[in-house]
């Protein structure tokens, strides 16, 4: 019996311990499970709803702040905004996450805008905040949400992103493309899923450039020694069996000003060109007021064996390079009566547009006499100029004075204040993508033109004053 009794009790003994072992794995279970349920709903973002103002934000590039009249809740609200007057666009960014490779994280936030040309993106970026990392799944690189056109109406966004190998961090980048007339109101931003104890990294506050001096537009000095100007115009093709009317526009407007230009060809729309096409380059070459160059075939990029994506007159052999302009030689002779005597190769990438081969091509090409260049004069340029004897011409580009702040941006002020800085410069060649100018950028443009008109600038083709500027070497040698 005492035996029994003894059992019975050490039996008591084990469940009672088993009972307390089991309640502290249950509450541990329930704890962990609150604190995941804790870290999926905290927002870890400083600031969401800009009820501390900038505080926790970098805010006012462009014309981006914090306004009452921009907020959804709350008393405050972000403003980003553009007239196409801002190259870089209107921007806000937020403070920087602690983030794991591979876990999920939830992006959340209002917004509401009657058009479109914004976004927000997660940006990642590496050990200690430093370099950006890319997402190798995302064709940009990384992910982004697209404002699209709301009105007054308020919308929610929300994208689930997992952070690529090597990210360390996440921040949002609210932009708005340089191109775009918007303005846009952003609130109730939320970063999720995330521990609640996460620490977020503050940014710097953005700090404003000083404002330039106006333009005395009234006393801008003619210039002493002649200015040679090429409109350099990018990207001509056919389009709907003939040429864009964007390009028609420009060509009527520069003929009405008797101001000479030049288009760049992408040689591929001689392929099987209608009668349409080929009689309106042929009236507008024969008129002696436009030169038509080698812009190109098809202006595509390709990937190298690198795995990288090159522009097309980069990273080809000199064999592909050469068949590109052979047959654009050829479809051009055959199709319009004359060969290309000028080039500007085509960009897309930020790599470079052109190589050795590139140069090499171009001193062997037997019609080639000028190389409108996409930069400013380098090395291999000069030596182009030195092995050609001089059969090659360079005309090399200023970057601050152009027709455009950024690709398909006119911007008349940014100009103006580009072509002060070098009174003494003979020539600029002047970039510009008719097809990608709506009418204010056109307008833009005409104003650049009517300016120079008024300096007195002299427009020159290309091939033209190629020559002019060999005929200088010869004499100066």
């Amino acid at each position: 019996m005492r035996r029994s009794s003894f059992d019975q009790m050490a039996r008591s003994s084990w469940m009672r311990r088993f009972a307390q072992s089991l309640f502290l794995v249950l509450l541990s279970l329930l704890v962990s499970s609150h604190s995941v349920m804790a870290a999926d709903k905290t927002n870890v973002l400083p600031n969401p709803g800009f009820e501390d103002g900038k505080s926790g934000w970098s805010i006012g590039e462009g014309d981006s702040d914090v306004l009452a009249e921009s907020a959804r809740t709350g008393k405050m609200g972000l403003r980003i905004t553009n007239d196409r007057t801002k190259p870089r666009g209107s921007n806000a960014t937020s403070a920087s996450i602690p983030v794991t490779p591979g876990k999920p994280v939830t992006v959340s936030f209002w917004a509401r805008t009657a058009n479109t040309g914004a976004a927000v993106y997660v940006m990642y970026a590496g050990e200690n905040g430093k370099g950006y990392v890319k997402d190798p799944a995302i064709k940009n690189g990384y992910p982004m949400l697209t404002l699209n056109k709301s009105g007054t109406e308020w919308k929610q966004y929300t994208k689930v992103v997992t952070p690529p190998d090597k990210a360390r961090t996440l921040k949002l980048w609210v932009h708005t493309w340089s191109t775009a007339m918007i303005d846009a109101d952003l609130d109730d931003f939320e970063i999720t899923g995330l521990p609640a104890d996460t620490k977020p990294i503050l940014p710097n506050a953005y700090v404003a450039k000083p404002k330039p001096k106006p333009i005395d537009f009234d006393n801008i000095p003619k210039r002493e020694k002649p200015l040679a100007i090429v409109i350099k115009l990018d990207d001509l093709k056919m389009h709907r069996k003939t040429q864009h009317p964007r390009w028609t526009r420009v060509v009527d407007y520069l003929n009405s000003k008797g101001v000479k230009g030049t288009m760049g060809m992408l040689a591929n729309s001689l392929e099987n060109p209608t009668p349409e096409y080929i009689q309106w380059v042929k009236k507008q070459h024969e008129s002696g007021n436009w030169e038509i160059w080698f812009h190109g075939w098809d202006h595509a990029t390709h990937v190298a064996d690198d795995g990288k994506k090159y522009n097309e007159f980069n990273h080809r052999t000199f064999e592909e390079q050469k068949a590109r302009l052979d047959k654009s030689q050829k479809l051009c002779y055959e199709h319009l009566g004359f060969h290309f005597t000028s080039f500007g190769p085509p960009g897309g990438v930020g790599n470079g547009s052109q190589d050795a081969n590139t140069h090499r091509m171009m001193i062997e090409d037997p019609y080639m006499t000028a190389w409108i260049y996409p930069q400013p004069m380098d090395k291999i340029g000069k030596e182009t100029m030195e092995k050609s004897n001089n059969k090659i011409i360079i005309l090399d580009r200023v970057w601050s004075v152009g027709i455009e702040a950024s690709v398909g941006r006119p911007h008349f002020e940014r100009f103006v204040r580009g072509y002060l800085k070098y009174p003494d410069r003979d020539y600029f060649t002047l970039q510009g993508h008719p097809v990608m100018w709506d009418d204010y950028s056109f307008e833009q443009f005409t104003k650049i033109v009517e300016f120079l008109i008024d300096q007195g600038a002299t427009f020159v083709l290309p091939s033209a004053y190629a020559q002019t500027l060999k005929e200088k070497h010869a004499s100066a040698q």
